[in-house]
């Protein structure tokens, strides 16, 4: 099992800030500025939040 998972994106950063990610295989905006690129996300983030238990 992962824990890290790579996910194809279109990415644009103007003045040093991003102002768009969108998906690769669904690109909605008409954005010329967009790079492709892979963004590494943490498969399991938030998930101790699942199992948490009031007592």
């Amino acid at each position: 099992m992962k824990g890290k998972e790579q996910i194809p994106v279109f990415v644009c950063i103007k003045q040093g800030k991003v102002a768009c990610i969108c998906k690769q295989g669904k690109k909605l905006c008409d954005n010329p500025d967009c790079t492709r690129d892979l963004v590494e996300r943490d498969a399991f983030r938030d998930a101790e939040k699942l199992f948490y238990r009031d007592r």
